[in-house]
Order: C-alpha cells, then sequence, then structure tokens
C-alpha cells in the first residue's frame, strides 16, 4: 500500500497507534500534525482528516439504554442534550441553569462544563438490576473548590430511595475516590469512597457494573474495585439526573462531561475494553 508522497516524511515521524476495533481486525493508525492516516488493513482504505477520523472503532451497542456525546445533539447553549441510543432519552437543564458548551477540550471535540448545573431525564433510563454506566469526564475541583465531599455524574436519588438509589460519582480530594452506589464508597462503607483517580483533571473513563454475582469498579478499563457480591437491589422508580444527586440540588458535579453510556446489562470485560478503545481513539486519550 503506497501513502501520498507529501505525507512520507509526516509519516515517518508519526506515532504508531494499534487498535483493535469491535470488529476484531487491527487497524495502524498514524497521527501526524498535519493529518490523520488511517491504514485498515481490512479493507487497504487510507482515509485523511484534519480532526478525529473514523478508526472503526465503535463502542458496544447491544442494549444500550443512554448515550450522550458532546459533539453530537447538543444543543449550544446547553439546554438540552439527544440521546444517540435511539431510545429517546433526552436530558434537559434545570431551571437553576444551563451547563456551558466548551468547544475543543479533547481532539478538537467540546464537552458539557458542569458546575452548580444539572440535567434531567424525562424517562428511567435503568430498568434492570444489571446495569453498566461508562463515562468520559474531568473532575476539576480542587482545595479552592466550595465542595470537595460527594459529586455525582449520573444519579436518581430521591428521598423515597435514599438508601438504594443508584449514582455514580467521585468524592474527596488528594486523593479522589469513587463512589458507584451506597454499596460502593458510599453509606454501606462508610462514605468512604473506593480507589484512587489520579490526576482526575487531566479525565479519566469511569465504568460501574452492576452484575447479578458482582459489582466493580473500572478506571481507563482497568479493574479499580471488585464488591465480591452483587450491589443489593436498587429503586429504580426515579428520576435520573446528569451532575446532580438526583432530586436532590447539592452533590453537583464540577467539572466536564465528554460522553456518558449506559447499559441495560453488565457489560463483559471485553465489552469494556471495547468501549475503553473506542473513547481513546476518539478523543485522542493516552
Amino acid at each position: 500500500m503506497l501513502l501520498l508522497s507529501r505525507e512520507v516524511q509526516a509519516w515517518k515521524q508519526a506515532k504508531k497507534i494499534v487498535l483493535r476495533s469491535g470488529h476484531g481486525f487491527l487497524q495502524n493508525c498514524y497521527e501526524t500534525s498535519h493529518k490523520f492516516i488511517l491504514i485498515s488493513s481490512a479493507v487497504g482504505l487510507i482515509v485523511s482528516n484534519t480532526a478525529w477520523a473514523a478508526t472503526g472503532l465503535s463502542p458496544v451497542t447491544t442494549n444500550l439504554t443512554l448515550w450522550l456525546e458532546a459533539d453530537q445533539g447538543l444543543a449550544s447553549n446547553g439546554s438540552t442534550w439527544a440521546d444517540q441510543s435511539g431510545l429517546g432519552n433526552n436530558a434537559t437543564a434545570l431551571p437553576a441553569g444551563n451547563p456551558t458548551v466548551v468547544p475543543g477540550v479533547y481532539n478538537g471535540l467540546p464537552a458539557v462544563k458542569f458546575n452548580g448545573q444539572a440535567m434531567r431525564f424525562a424517562a428511567p433510563v435503568i430498568t434492570t438490576q444489571q446495569f453498566t454506566i461508562v463515562v468520559l469526564a474531568i473532575d476539576k475541583t480542587n482545595k479552592h473548590s466550595s465542595n470537595t465531599g460527594f459529586r455525582e455524574i449520573f444519579s436518581n436519588w430521591d428521598g423515597t430511595n435514599s438508601d438504594t438509589s443508584v449514582f455514580l460519582g467521585t468524592t474527596f480530594i488528594n486523593p479522589t475516590k469513587v463512589r458507584f452506589t451506597d454499596a460502593i464508597g458510599g453509606q454501606d462503607q462508610g462514605q468512604t469512597g473506593v480507589g484512587m483517580i489520579g490526576r482526575p483533571q487531566n479525565g479519566f473513563i469511569l465504568t460501574g457494573v452492576s452484575g447479578a454475582k458482582d459489582a466493580k469498579v473500572y478506571l481507563n478499563g482497568k479493574l479499580l474495585y471488585d464488591l465480591g457480591s452483587a450491589i443489593p437491589p436498587r429503586d429504580l422508580s426515579t428520576s435520573f439526573y446528569l451532575a446532580e444527586q438526583g432530586s436532590f440540588a447539592g452533590e453537583y458535579w464540577n467539572g466536564d462531561i465528554e460522553e456518558i453510556l449506559v447499559y441495560s446489562v453488565a457489560l463483559t470485560p471485553r465489552q469494556i475494553k471495547q468501549n475503553v478503545a473506542y473513547l481513546k481513539a476518539k478523543y485522542a486519550l493516552p
């Protein structure tokens, strides 16, 4: 396969990234300062683009119930965020104010900045006790922040299910830890959080998995915490919210959200790796 002659010198200096697509074939991606060249060994195709080009990688879409992408379906004023899963689980900003759309955060793609704002989903996003939440986010909390405690990304907490709600977020700083329902890092464990997120201000991929016999948290595709048993049954009858602790106007997310995917099943380790590979390729993450 021949490369265009004007790309040869840049190609020689490029950083080679070897990715495995969701279809199981290897692709060699060469990113230069001028072009993104994708060489697909399966179809023999070269694609050049000034921004992120399609790598052939895609997230797991089976049993997907929510898919929010900051570069798709997001109102320019942050008032609404359209679900890309096809189920219509759209998010709408609460009356207190809209989050801010920030351009060019990773790889030229936008993000949604939250700092006291939140969004609500009209329909239940999770309806089964087995589920998975995946999010690419940045936690900007530091010692000068007004809240260095609980900070939720996704939650259905309500006064009626305060002990049986679903939520995924962080807590504390230096180190920043994770809470995934009260069973993992929450009330059942003394509100201590679990694991550690190094340099959360640089962004991270957080995955919470609730299975029939176990529950786990992954950070950037690597196992961060294993509960060793299933999460006790959750009350899923209440509304889900983005960037605050459910209907409680507090525990706000302080930072950006680039993408979130929610599933009605517990993803396998292989599927988790597929999602991480997709997000890393799309957003040019290390």
